[in-house]
């Protein structure tokens, strides 16, 4: 008889380690905006631009959206919005970005994936079925955000001419206030000088003194 040839011997399957790579899904790190130092000057053109967008010139033609984004360091933020980077135009006329993927800061917003998770905690979280739900929940939500962000800027101008008002006054409380004390300091030399003889006298002293301060 002739021997049966053994079998071939198959290689002995890896088992499965927990916690392996090629199965686990990549982990996305979730967008955390950097921290934008407080710029008066800043929020005061932003200002202007929402309450005056006319006043602002169009920008020329944007490059391509695909062509990488500008170098821009923290310390740069917030970009000014006259800044030569800004030449993507934004959804608010009169503020233009350094790039269609960076903030109206000038900041690098969220990646693709980022924005991927964003949409899909959005979905689970209003309960939204479809597109057409998940479209309309963003045109509502932009209408609102406009709003919301123009009465911010319309109570800051208020305020802002609020102060101006009350500075005025502080100075001319404070003119008038140096005024007197001319005033009084001269009468105060006159007398330690004895420049006035009698009642009469010191009363046409006074009054040619303050003329002389005036």
């Amino acid at each position: 008889m002739t021997p049966t040839p053994p079998e071939p011997v198959q290689p002995a399957s890896q088992p499965h380690q927990e916690g392996d790579r090629s199965t686990e899904q990549p982990t996305i790190e979730p967008y955390i905006p950097p921290p934008i130092p407080y710029s008066e000057t800043f929020e005061n053109n932003v200002m202007n631009a929402i309450l005056n967008p006319h006043g602002f010139a169009s920008p020329p033609s944007p490059p391509d959206r695909s062509a990488p984004p500008p170098s821009i360091s923290r310390a740069e933020l917030p970009l000014p919005l006259h800044d030569y980077r800004r030449v993507y135009p934004s959804s608010i006329k009169g503020i233009c970005l350094s790039h269609p993927s960076h903030t109206f800061h000038g900041a690098p917003g969220p990646t693709e994936e980022q924005l991927l998770q964003l949409a899909q905690e959005l979905v689970q979280k209003r309960g939204i079925r479809n597109e057409v739900q998940f479209v309309h929940w963003l045109d509502t939500e932009e209408t609102h955000q406009r709003r919301e962000l123009r009465e911010r800027m319309r109570r800051r101008q208020s305020v802002l001419h609020e102060n101006a008002n009350v500075q005025q006054e502080i100075t001319r409380l404070d003119q008038e206030r140096e005024f007197e004390k001319r005033v009084t300091e001269r009468l105060r030399t006159k007398t330690r000088s004895g420049g006035a003889a009698d009642g009469k006298e010191d009363d046409e002293s006074s009054d040619s003194d303050i003329g002389a301060v005036m």
